[in-house]
């Protein structure tokens, strides 16, 4: 099996998730493609790159931006309906090249003593939804 791993800094991490999804996949070629400091949308231009390049398509993709997407969201530089366009297009890449998918959604640790991060709930709650729109 194939697997491709695209996602943000965390990605990149020495012993963070991806680090320890490799190695629980040991047997299977996993390829990490991890760029810090961006959103969904480099996720997506990277299927992209995949499909304009001819390269064999992965066999799963752990699709891992909700955390920039939400600090993105946050700092007025990404709209939501970019990240609904993004996901969509994300799905489609792979229910069009029969990819399994999978939205790791990780979060920004809550502030002590704060409510919950607005651009937290907004995120989440898309991928989410996108997610039961879709069976991913």
């Amino acid at each position: 099996m194939n697997i491709l791993l695209l996602g943000g800094s965390n990605a990149g991490v020495k012993y963070g998730w991806a680090a320890q999804c490799a190695a629980m996949a040991a047997r299977h070629r996993v390829e990490n493609r991890f760029l810090g400091a961006v959103g969904s949308l480099y996720g997506l231009m990277a299927l992209m790159k995949l499909e304009r390049e001819s390269a064999p398509s992965p066999d799963l993709v752990v699709f891992e931006y909700c955390l920039n997407d939400v600090l993105l969201l946050e700092a007025g530089v990404l709209k939501a309906a970019l990240v609904v366009d993004t996901l969509e297009a994300v799905m489609d890449f792979c229910a069009r090249k029969g990819v399994g998918l999978l939205f790791l959604c990780l979060e920004p640790r809550p502030d002590a003593g704060k409510r919950p991060r607005k651009a937290v709930r907004r995120i989440s709650s898309l991928y989410a939804a996108a997610a039961r729109r879709r069976s991913v």
